[in-house]
């Protein structure tokens, strides 16, 4: 993804005042303010009204998504009487700047896949850029008619100590599904972790080195950093497939004050093939491989880790923790209990049966007053701490030697009767982190799911446990499963030969604790068929989530 460069006709004067320039000044003025100003733009900006906010790319989301790393758009965000909008820009010779405002409804990433629902065009007069005045002209309906038009000062936003602090600290992305980065900020030297992996954003590589601050920005002057190796098949014309190593390194990082307590993280991603002698570039399928890559990631708020953690013995958390199980989404458990004598027990249930045995044992100790280490007998290992208190519970980050880190909601015991919630209305912060998904709990015993594009829909019952269970299953020839024991031995069967199944899911909810219309639970789920997996055995989903109830 390439940078946009802010041409020299944004330093052009409007209005009456441009009068008292001859042609020969305006053209010496253009081409000073186009050296000044490249990447002029990036940051955020507030005037009277309104704060407008550039990334250097698409933004990326807390979890891997290709299309967003093949996006070729630029996005930001749009503040204005308290409503925040999502869109994407682009600049043209002119140096007139065009925002593509996106449906407010649409959860898709990237967002050139969402119908934009308003456009915006904005000019910019003044010899300095750092305090110049945006014209933005408004077109609303898209009819290709700028009705309205407003015209203010507008300067840099610059950093707060919401934003940053001095010592460790963690940039949030989002609030329950997080990956959180962490960040040492130790007078003019920075050490940072930031994703760099070819195939998704769960590969991380550590900066450190010294920046350059100013009021708005921290640029990372020259630093330390490593360079992450990882395998990616390349196809051979007229031969078999190959697995060659990769070698990805990151330059040009600027941190930038973004809006409200974000920040907003702009780099480049350089990668090098390494090229076994028996081959040659000109031998490879490269038309998907990117040697550069410019990342954007806009952080949330940032965090620190609370002091005098403690962990009530033989009580039941409830959390995502990666522990090791096969055939579940990230080997991730979501029930944790704490023994004396320093061991624990990390389990999942599996909705599709009951009788399953899903559990791992580990030893626990503090590590200091701020986190405990949990370590697996298969090797794993995590260190938990809190950054602050939710619904229910904590806030938690867990973190390992291996530069892995994840933030997800550590849950207390509790207990919600369902049948004072369904039927009902409800949406709850989808698993990227960064969209909504709508739940529907209809009167009649059905169940429709809406995630952007996708959905799911089928049936729903309290159990005689009081918790809920939805599931949908469809045989191969076309038949919907009503029945949830049939469902549950559907998908008991799967591979074997007597497996009709075309496709099943099961899902249980626990809801734990409320406030008004807000709702936390657990969440266990099993799954087989597109577009999830179609292996020997369907795979598990283990976490909690944060719902808001929004209607009967």
């Amino acid at each position: 993804m390439k940078y946009m460069v802010i041409l020299g006709a944004l330093a052009l004067v409007a209005g009456c005042g441009s009068q008292q320039y001859n042609e020969t000044q305006v053209v010496s003025e253009k081409k000073a303010f186009k050296v000044k100003s490249e990447y002029a733009l990036l940051g955020s900006w507030k005037g009277d009204t309104a704060q407008i906010e550039f990334h250097g790319s698409h933004f990326n989301q807390v979890f891997s998504n290709s299309f967003v790393q093949q996006s070729q758009v630029q996005t930001g965000r749009y503040s204005h009487d308290g409503i925040v909008q999502k869109f994407h820009w682009s600049l043209d010779s002119a140096g007139i700047v065009t925002l593509n405002i996106v449906d407010g409804t649409c959860g898709i990433v990237p967002l050139d896949y969402c119908n934009v629902s308003a456009k915006k065009q904005i000019t910019l007069s003044g010899s300095d850029i750092s305090a110049a005045t945006w014209e933005i002209k408004t077109d609303g309906d898209l009819d290709g008619v700028y009705e309205s038009t407003t015209s203010e000062r507008v300067v840099r936003n610059e950093f707060s100590d919401t934003q940053l602090h001095a010592g460790k600290q963690f940039l949030k992305l989002s609030d329950n599904f997080d990956r959180p980065l962490e960040m040492v900020l130790n007078d003019d030297v920075v050490n940072l972790l930031l994703p760099i992996s070819t195939a998704s954003t769960h590969k991380y590589v550590r900066l450190s080195g010294a920046v350059k601050q100013s009021d708005h920005s921290i640029i990372f002057d020259n630093h330390e950093g490593t360079t992450l190796s990882e395998p990616q098949r390349f196809k051979v014309a007229n031969e078999a497939d190959v697995l060659l190593d990769v070698e990805s390194q990151i330059s040009d990082v600027v941190l930038r004050s973004g809006l409200g307590d974000s920040v907003v993280i702009d780099y480049l991603i350089t990668r090098k093939i390494v090229m076994p002698d028996n081959l040659t570039a000109s031998q490879l399928d490269l038309s998907q491989f990117k040697v550069t890559e410019r990342h954007t990631i806009v952080t949330k708020e940032s965090v620190a880790l609370l002091s005098d953690l403690s962990i009530n013995l033989n009580e039941t958390y409830y959390s995502k923790i990666p522990a090791g199980f096969s055939a579940s989404a990230d080997g991730a458990g979501h029930q944790i209990v704490f023994h004396e004598g320093n061991t624990g027990v990390i389990s999942f249930i599996d909705p599709s049966n009951d009788n399953a045995e899903n559990t791992q044992t580990f030893t626990w100790e503090y590590k200091n007053d701020q986190q405990v280490h949990v370590a697996l007998a298969n090797g794993i290992s995590w260190d938990l701490g809190f950054t602050g208190t939710v619904l229910g519970g904590y806030s938690a980050i867990y973190q390992n030697e291996s530069n892995d880190i994840y933030g997800h909601d550590f849950l207390t015991q509790g207990y919600v009767d369902p049948n004072t919630l369904v039927p009902g209305r409800f949406t709850l912060e989808n698993t990227d982190g960064l969209s909504t998904v709508d739940v529907e709990f209809k009167e009649n015993g059905e169940i429709l799911i809406q995630a952007g594009p996708i959905s799911f829909s089928g049936f729903w019952a309290v159990t005689d446990e009081r918790e809920i269970v939805s599931f949908e299953c469809e045989q191969h020839d076309g038949v919907l499963v009503t029945e949830l024991d049939l469902c549950k031995s559907q998908l008991q069967l799967i591979g074997t030969d007597e497996s009709t199944l075309k496709f099943g899911h099961i899902r249980k909810f626990k809801f734990l604790h409320s406030n008004g219309n807000k709702l936390v639970s657990t969440y266990n789920a099993t799954a087989w068929g597109e577009p999830l997996t179609t292996g020997a055995v369907p795979v598990h989903f283990n976490w909690v989530y944060r719902w808001q109830r929004v209607g009967d």
